[in-house]
């Protein structure tokens, strides 16, 4: 399964799982903000990827990737 690979100029490695966006659950109240600050944060072209592919970001990797996210100098990818 693809994930998105997030690597901080030293090197260390941080990933989340995406899925098939058609068997994605539905994301609660929380979890929808939680996705719009994800969504803001992610470069547009991951974004297009992700959607060319029909992948989505399931809502339980959504807290941890967010405090990944905030991290300066971020590479982010999608690896398979």
């Amino acid at each position: 399964m693809p994930e998105l690979l997030l690597t901080n100029p030293k090197g260390k490695r941080h990933s989340a799982k995406l899925v098939a966006a058609s068997t994605n659950q539905r994301p609660n109240e929380i979890q929808m903000r939680e996705l719009d600050q994800i969504n803001k944060r992610l470069p547009s072209q991951i974004l297009a990827e992700m959607s060319a592919r029909g992948l989505a970001i399931p809502p339980r990797e959504f807290g941890l990737l967010l405090s990944h996210l905030k991290a300066p100098d971020l590479t982010i990818s999608i690896g398979d």
